[in-house]
C-alpha cells in the first residue's frame, strides 16, 4: 500500500528482499537472538528492515531456558512478504549468499571490528576479563574469547559449535555461499525447530 505504482511496488519488494537477506546474514554472523516481532521494524519510507535490541547476541539464545536454534527469523509472515521473490530460490537467497560471500572476503576486518567494539563496550553479562555466567538449557554461555572466535569462524564461512552438530544436516563448504544460504534457510524454516521456540517468539506468525 506504500507503493505509488506497480513499478515502485516491484522495486520496494526487491529492496525488502535484499534487506532481509542482509539482516539474515548479520543475525547468523553475530548470533543475534530474541528476534520476536517487536525487535524487527519495517521502514515504510525505504522498505528496509531495521533490527533493534542486540542484547541476546553471540549465540546467547542457545543458552536460554528455551533455546533458540534458528539462525534468523524467517517465519510465515516474512516468507509471504517475499511473494514471488521466494525465500528458497529468489532475491532473498541471492542477497543472503552475497552477504555471506562479502563477509567471508572481509572476515579479518569484520572480526577485528567486532573485537574492538567488544573490548571497548562489553555486553553487561560479560566482564572485561571474559568472565561469563552460565545459562540454562544445556548450553553454557561462552566466555568472550570463545564468542569472538565463533563469530570470526562464521564470518569465514565455517560452522562452529553449536552449529556443527549432525542434527543440522550436511554442512556446506565454506566457499559455497549459495549452498550455505540454502542450508541456513532450511534451518530457519524447519517446523520442528520453530515448534520448540519460546511462545513469546510467536514462531507461527
Amino acid at each position: 500500500e506504500d507503493a505509488s505504482s506497480a513499478a515502485d511496488g516491484c522495486l520496494r519488494a526487491s529492496t525488502l528482499a535484499r534487506s532481509m537477506g542482509g539482516s539474515a546474514a548479520l543475525s547468523y554472523a553475530i548470533g543475534l537472538g530474541d528476534r520476536h516481532l517487536s525487535n524487527i521494524l519495517y521502514d515504510r519510507r525505504t522498505s528496509e528492515l531495521v533490527q533493534i535490541d542486540y542484547n541476546v547476541c553471540f549465540d546467547k539464545g542457545w543458552g536460554l531456558a528455551v533455546p533458540e536454534t534458528v539462525p534468523f527469523r524467517l517465519t510465515p509472515v516474512f516468507v509471504r512478504a517475499l511473494g514471488p521473490l521466494a525465500a528458497s530460490n529468489g532475491t532473498f537467497r541471492a542477497a543472503l549468499a552475497h552477504a555471506l560471500r562479502t563477509s567471508r572476503a572481509r572476515a579479518g576486518l569484520l572480526g577485528d571490528t567486532l573485537r574492538g567494539c567488544f573490548e571497548s563496550d562489553p555486553l553487561p553479562s560479560f566482564g572485561r576479563n571474559g568472565d561469563s555466567s552460565s545459562a540454562g538449557g544445556g548450553y553454557s554461555s561462552p566466555d568472550a574469547s570463545t564468542m569472538l572466535s565463533r563469530a570470526a569462524a562464521k564470518l569465514a564461512g565455517l560452522a562452529p559449535p553449536p552449529w556443527d552438530c549432525k542434527s543440522h544436516g550436511e554442512i556446506p563448504r565454506a566457499d559455497d555461499d549459495f549452498a550455505r544460504a540454502s542450508w541456513l534457510i532450511s534451518l530457519a524454516t524447519d517446523v520442528r525447530r520453530l515448534a520448540d521456540m519460546f511462545e513469546g517468539w510467536s514462531a507461527w506468525v
